[in-house]
């Protein structure tokens, strides 16, 4: 059951499928659990989560979707978001109003509670560091 679809894109960005092919993402290809979203040089992608959630990746960004669980009305809902590597923009929708979010980068955890979010993950003299606003 997909948990989101793209809404903007430019430039490349793909998605591989658990079925082993990747996909070049579209306007209204849908997002599933354990989809890794990618950007290429020059590319982003916008998308909308069942809840209402917003990532915005910046160019060469990869992104995993662990898990996203909403329920309207419900109040044990779930979302887990590994940002591996570039940039994202991120508005938080109703799961991280009523239930547990969280979006993961190499330096740290963020717990979301209702939160608009700017992430960077860069390389700086050989090591990986991050910044978010």
């Amino acid at each position: 059951m997909p948990v989101g679809q793209v809404e903007k894109i430019s430039g490349p960005a793909t998605v591989p499928r658990a079925d082993g092919t990747v996909e070049p993402l579209n306007v209204g290809v849908k997002i599933f659990q354990n989809d890794v979203l990618s950007t290429g040089p020059g590319g982003t992608l916008s998308t909308t989560f069942a809840d209402g959630t917003t990532f915005s990746l910046a160019p060469d960004s990869r992104m995993v979707i662990n898990q996203l669980g909403y329920s309207p009305g419900g109040g044990n809902d779930t979302g887990k978001f590994d940002l591996i590597q570039g940039g994202f923009v991120f508005i938080a929708g109703q799961v991280a109003k009523t239930g547990d979010m969280d979006v993961t980068t190499p330096a740290a955890t963020m717990g979301i509670r209702g939160t608009n979010v700017s992430t960077q993950i860069f390389l700086e003299n050989g090591s990986r560091r991050s910044s978010w606003r």
